[in-house]
This record gives structure tokens, sequence and C-alpha cells, in this order.
């Protein structure tokens, strides 16, 4: 699966979601607002807890690290919590090392991978609930290698007759 350049944070979560459906072709994948308690199959729910700036690439580009969080509603009905358990197993394994299409220049791995059951916020839970945590960084924007602006120039005021002529600058020397 390959995907073009990330502009926009918000691209992972669709790359996410996208990566998820093929992974688990039954499991119903969206945000709360998608969320239909009633459909009888299990619901992976996406969302961002936190976006914050991260160190430069190696290549120089912007870094936004990312906290993704998914919530696994499975239906409550017989040997639903190790069904739940074991999916959100599964999903760990997805998750892991899983750059949802793009290079290692545009998306690092996944890191900070958590499961953990969900307490039943319902004194009659119709769902065994799981939330999956992790971190990803995504790269953004151009390689500094790449700099459109090119080699450093320079002029000295005292020996150019306009310090905003471009043609009057002249190459750092070495």
């Amino acid at each position: 699966m390959s995907v073009p350049d990330i502009r926009k944070p918000s691209e992972l979560l669709q790359a996410i979601e996208r990566g998820l459906r093929q992974a688990e072709p039954g499991l119903q994948v969206g945000t709360r607002q998608d969320f239909d308690n009633t459909s009888g199959q299990p619901w992976l729910l996406l969302d961002i807890e936190r976006n914050q700036q991260a160190p430069r690439s190696s290549q120089g580009r912007q870094a936004q690290l990312l906290r993704i969080v998914l919530q696994l509603y499975v239906p409550r009905q017989a040997g639903s919590t190790q069904a739940a358990w074991d999916l959100a197993s599964r999903l760990l394994t997805v998750l892991a090392d899983n750059r949802w299409g793009w290079s290692a220049e545009q998306c690092g791995a996944a890191g900070n991978i958590v499961a953990q059951p969900l307490p039943a916020a319902d004194p009659q839970p119709t769902h065994d609930a799981w939330s999956l945590s992790f971190e990803q960084a995504i790269y953004l924007g151009p390689a500094l290698l790449d700099d459109p602006v090119g080699k450093p120039l320079f002029a000295r005021t005292w020996e150019v007759s306009s310090i905003d002529d471009p043609s009057q600058y002249r190459a750092l020397e070495d």
C-alpha cells in the first residue's frame, strides 16, 4: 500500500483506519460519531490524544509525535471477554512496526504500544472494551538536504551598490 507524502497530521489517522480495515475485515473502524453499538459487530474507535512537536528527522523534516488511542468494543456474549482480548492482541501485532504505507522518511514506527481492558461504566454492559494506545512520529515538509534556497550567498554592504540586488551576492568560500 503506497500513499503520497504526508502533508498534514490528520492523514495519519485516515491511513491507520484504512490499514486496520484491511488487517481485520470484519472490524468496524471509525470515530465516536460513527459508533453504532446495535450492529452486533466489533468496533474500533480512533482518536488523537496528543500531538506534540518532536526533534527533526535525520533529513531535516519537521516532526510531530502523535499519541493515538484506539478503543475496541466487542458485543458481550459467551466468550466475548477472551475474544476481545485476542482481537486486542492481534491489533497490537498490526500496530507494531506499521508505517501505513509511508517510508521511514515520512513516518516512524509505532512505539510505546499498550493494550489494556477498559472497566465497564454501565452496570449492565453490552460490550467488552479494550483500549490500545501508541505513539507515532510523522515527518512533514521537504528535507533540508533538498532545501530550495540553495547555496548560501553573502554580500558586504561596502562592496555592493545595492544590498537588495541578488545579482551582487556571491557564494561563501570554503
